[in-house]
């Protein structure tokens, strides 16, 4: 394995409900595939689930802290190697613990942040939609019982500037991994032809498309042969995330990977749409969220 650009540590929320266990299990399994320098585990307390008991603060702090540390102790002697530092922070947050996660993200310079998602009534999608929009690391959207393998990773891309750093982050893992890469684009219709649409014949679409496809891979030295490409053609925005989501679920994605720009839900953003709705999914596929970052170098995993 070698060690992944511009992901030298990771920040992983907890809970404290079941999820969590499956979090810190994915959690070692991500340092090891990724070597990871540094893992921090972090469960950030609002202050009104505390009631009366302000006064024993640090007492709860480190009751919460030694229950981490348990479950985390219980998977390396179970599953791991011990090469990765780890840290355990509990905080108190007056009003708002996304806010309390951020803040944490930005104090530890965290490269990758992972959120877990549960299913159904316990999904809280608006964790981690303002996570997303206000941190400046990366994202992974964890779901209630991820895979400890990635062997197909799946990038959406919309042939912009802004899905750049999702497909190179896309291309560092699958050297990293060995995994097969598959690209998928929704072609929005509406975008380029609002309000008439378009009568183009559906080889004229195809022939367009995979000429936007060979420019945007000539970027990374790779042709259409490397990255399995597929499109959509959509006609509505508001079902981009459950086309991408549908095609990676069929074609048996071990991990989805998007960009976005500034924040997530952006009118001027197609990625940001797409982004906003997968944190509302019933996913049962880990999403990698990538944010815009500068001075990145490109490199190229397959040659010219």
């Amino acid at each position: 394995m070698v060690n992944i650009r511009n992901i030298k540590n990771m920040l992983v929320s907890l809970d404290l409900t079941d999820i969590d266990v499956r979090m810190i299990e994915y959690a070692y399994f991500l340092s090891r595939t990724f070597k990871i320098d540094k893992i921090y585990f972090v469960h950030i307390i609002q202050a009104y689930e505390l009631g009366h008991k302000e006064k024993k603060l640090k007492e709860i702090q480190n009751s919460i802290n030694q229950k981490i540390q348990n479950d985390i102790d219980h998977i390396y002697d179970h599953h791991l190697d011990k090469a990765t530092q780890t840290e355990v922070i509990t905080r108190i947050e007056n009003e708002n613990a996304a806010q309390g996660v951020v803040n944490l993200i930005s104090e530890k310079n965290v490269d990758l942040t992972l959120i877990g998602l549960k299913q159904g009534e316990d999904r809280k999608g608006k964790y981690a939609k303002e996570i997303s929009a206000k941190a400046g690391s990366d994202l992974l959207l964890v779901p209630e019982e991820p895979e400890n393998k990635i062997k197909h990773i799946f990038c959406a891309v919309d042939f912009s500037d802004k899905s750049e750093e999702a497909f190179q982050r896309a291309l560092d893992l699958a050297k990293a991994t060995g995994a097969r890469l598959s690209c998928y684009y929704v072609y929005d219709i509406r975008k380029e032809y609002f309000p008439g649409g378009t009568n183009q014949s559906q080889s004229a679409l195809e022939k367009k498309i995979n000429r936007r496809y060979k420019k945007y891979l000539s970027k990374f030295n790779l042709n259409l042969s490397n990255v399995n490409p597929s499109y959509n053609i959509n006609e509505k925005l508001d079902n981009s995330a459950e086309k991408i989501y549908a095609h990676s679920y069929n074609n048996n994605a071990d991990l989805i990977i998007v960009g976005t720009k500034g924040r997530i839900g952006s009118k001027i953003s197609l990625l940001g749409n797409i982004t906003a709705n997968l944190i509302h999914i019933d996913t049962e596929i880990p999403v990698m969220i990538i944010k815009k970052h500068k001075n990145k170098r490109r490199w190229s995993i397959f040659g010219s």
